[in-house]
């Protein structure tokens, strides 16, 4: 798949288009995740 711009500028537009801020891991949010009950197993959310 080709996008119609760089990589850099397409992610930037998904995000702001969807409203969707990225945050940085830590260990903290890690073991939180962890520690979720019920959670389906897609990693990716």
């Amino acid at each position: 798949m080709k996008l119609k711009y760089p990589f850099n500028d397409w992610i930037q537009k998904a995000l702001s288009a969807h409203n969707i801020k990225l945050i940085n891991l830590d260990f903290e949010i890690i073991l939180i995740y962890h520690k979720l009950d019920n959670f389906h197993n897609d990693p990716a959310d």
